[in-house]
């Protein structure tokens, strides 16, 4: 399991304490002082407008303090928070496997963990029945009656029993296909939470600071504000709460006995027979699984990435800037 962004953030001497207050703090005073600058020369230039200006912007930067504060505390907030305080306000699973002890971000990990396991697993029972279904139609049958011994140049007939399975391919790629993408899907947001625990994105924090202050650039300072709150609060609760409140994935064990080839006397008398057999309602069982996988790694994180969003577009508007959704998900 990876590093816990709060143990990076909030331990002692850590990155928060000796990279993100310094930056922000020097961002803070940089931008008074440009500020400041700025009206003392509007004074004495006699320049109403570029007075107007810094008057406006000295108001944006307490504003843009005060929100970064705010955004540090939440996320501090979210810290202290665990499994265990989730569920009691949403109604553990019986079936779920996180342990409660776990942190809003371990718990995060654990079920995309989860989820990406369960999607690699189905992907190899995809590829297991289409295997199968290779090996049932590839296989030959000979048959010659009694008689056909004693007719001219008679040599009995040879069939393939199992070549018509060969329609259930279409139906069990399908399955493969969506199996792979969701494997993709739940790894790319495992790698998106890995980087969020390395708190490299607390660094729009001081960045926000000094956007917020420049002319047209207020909007950008504060979607930068509002991705981190977002991603750092919002994102790990949600996937947090659907770790302990959806049921665990039971991991499809394909049978390997069933690849069994025929042997024996009936064998070597009548032909390679193979009693590798695969019905439609194996592809009906293998659909069920891809369908399973795609509704845990590609609709729920889905979901946790647009209510994220959400999320984050709100909080823009209590800092007066109406932030498009779009935006925020070209962002991410």
């Amino acid at each position: 399991m990876m590093v816990d962004a709060c143990t990076v953030m909030f331990q002692p001497g850590g990155f928060l304490e000796t990279a993100i207050y310094p930056a922000a703090a020097i961002a803070g005073i940089a931008t008074a002082a440009i500020v400041a600058i700025c009206y003392m020369v509007s004074q004495v230039m006699s320049y109403p407008r570029l007075s107007m200006w810094a008057k406006t912007e000295a108001l944006q930067v307490v504003i843009s303090a005060v929100f970064v504060i705010l955004v540090v505390q939440l996320i501090q907030m979210s810290c202290t928070l665990d499994a265990s305080s989730l569920s009691s306000v949403i109604t553990a699973n019986p079936s779920s496997t996180t342990p409660l002890s776990l942190s809003l971000f371990n718990a995060s990990t654990y079920y995309l963990e989860n989820v990406a396991s369960y999607s690699h697993a189905v992907l190899a029972t995809e590829r297991f029945y289409m295997g199968r279904v290779n090996i049932a139609e590839s296989y030959s049958l000979w048959e010659c009656p009694l008689w056909c011994f004693f007719s001219q140049g008679g040599s009995g007939t040879s069939s393939l029993p199992e070549s018509g399975k060969s329609y259930l391919t279409s139906g069990l790629m399908v399955g493969f296909n969506v199996a792979l993408f969701a494997y993709l899907n739940a790894m790319m947001h495992i790698y998106f939470l890995g980087y969020i625990n390395t708190g490299f994105f607390l660094f729009f924090l001081p960045l926000a600071i000094i956007l917020r202050a420049l002319p047209y650039m207020r909007h950008v300072g504060s979607l930068l504000l509002s991705v981190v709150f977002g991603f750092f609060v919002i994102y790990p609760l949600i996937l947090a709460s659907f770790s302990i409140a959806l049921p665990a994935p039971t991991l499809p064990t394909p049978d390997e006995s069933a690849l069994t080839p025929g042997g024996g006397f009936g064998s070597w008398l009548s032909g390679d027979v193979s009693i590798t057999t695969i019905t439609s309602d194996d592809m009906f069982k293998a659909m069920g699984y891809a369908s399973l996988s795609f509704f845990h790694s590609i609709f729920i994180l889905t979901m946790a990435l647009l209510a994220t969003a959400a999320a984050s577009a709100y909080f823009g508007k209590l800092m007066g800037e109406e932030i498009d959704l779009s935006r925020i998900m070209q962002m991410v």
